[in-house]
């Protein structure tokens, strides 16, 4: 059919990419099978519905964001059922002058705080949080993003989750080369004659960062990182696109409500928690440079 026909275009021209020396380590076949899997299992219903019950489950201690739970007894491939959830679409929040600044840092602290929870401690991220898909209720100081259509996820194997951890932390620490080092390291795929000149590279971006915002500059510093991996030849890992492109998503979201929103100092502390849980090391440059405490990490929540 015609679904499957455009599957077959869309590899046909990931493949045919692919075979440009310069652009086969940026691992399109890859990203395309990835969105063909998820395009696949959208056709199921059954799977979105253990994906919110899966979803439900992740947040159920966190007041801030509310999943709808699928009723299973009337849910079949075709037809999925949902409990019935009140709310406003979050885009009146960003649209409207009369929404106040205290309940739109309120939800972009949520929305930042919810991202970074599903891809750091949960390694299990859904992947398409636009503004049609959230709504919001309750009132100031006690707001709640419910989110909807969780068709689109992404789950890590557990070593390329802690892996991606590791890589995270480097950046987040400000220390390109380690970050460097990691991947191509850890590439499934690298002819890298020159690591230091790449691990140089990817120091260069943080350093840009510090008065260019990486999330901020998403978009140029990705740019930076494909040419890197394509002029050093090291493959990026297809997941670790798909989760960052989920990200940008949602950091878009929460800068439009809040332009002051601190996404780094806001992820630290999620990724020092799943670093615990992985029983890795905290770096001194995370409780130094960041104010990481335990005690901090104690109470966490979205």
């Amino acid at each position: 059919d015609d679904f499957h026909g455009d599957l077959d275009i869309m590899r046909s021209l990931a493949r045919a990419l692919a075979l440009v020396p310069a652009l086969r380590w940026l691992s399109l076949p890859d990203v395309v099978e990835d969105f063909a899997l998820q395009m696949v299992w959208q056709l199921d219903l059954r799977q979105e519905a253990h994906n919110l019950q899966r979803l439900h489950h992740n947040f159920s201690e966190d007041r801030g964001v509310h999943i709808p739970l699928p009723v299973m007894e009337h849910t079949s491939r075709d037809v999925l059922i949902e409990t019935f959830e009140e709310g406003v679409p979050i885009a009146q929040f960003i649209e409207s002058d009369a929404c106040c600044a205290e309940s739109r840092k309120e939800l972009s602290r949520l929305g930042m705080n919810s991202m970074a929870k599903m891809i750091f401690i949960d390694n299990f991220v859904h992947c398409d949080l636009h503004p049609g898909n959230i709504l919001v209720s309750g009132t100031v100081g006690d707001l709640r993003m419910v989110y909807l259509d969780a068709g689109i996820v992404k789950e890590l194997r557990p070593d390329t989750h802690k892996m991606m951890l590791s890589i995270m932390h480097a950046f987040l620490t400000w220390d390109g080369k380690e970050a460097g080092k990691l991947m191509v390291e850890n590439a499934s795929e690298q002819l890298c004659a020159d690591v230091d000149g790449f691990c140089d590279g990817i120091q260069q971006i943080i350093d840009d960062s510090k008065t260019m915002p990486f999330f901020q500059n998403f978009a140029e510093y990705t740019a930076r990182i494909f040419n890197l991996a394509c002029t050093h030849k090291v493959k990026l890992e297809g997941n670790f696109i798909t989760i960052a492109l989920a990200m940008k998503i949602c950091e878009g979201l929460s800068i439009r409500l809040d332009p002051d929103v601190e996404m780094v100092k806001g992820c630290i502390p999620w990724l020092a928690k799943a670093q615990l849980h992985h029983g890795m090391t905290l770096s001194d440059a995370l409780f130094q440079s960041h104010g990481v405490t335990h005690a901090l990490l104690s109470r966490l929540t979205v």
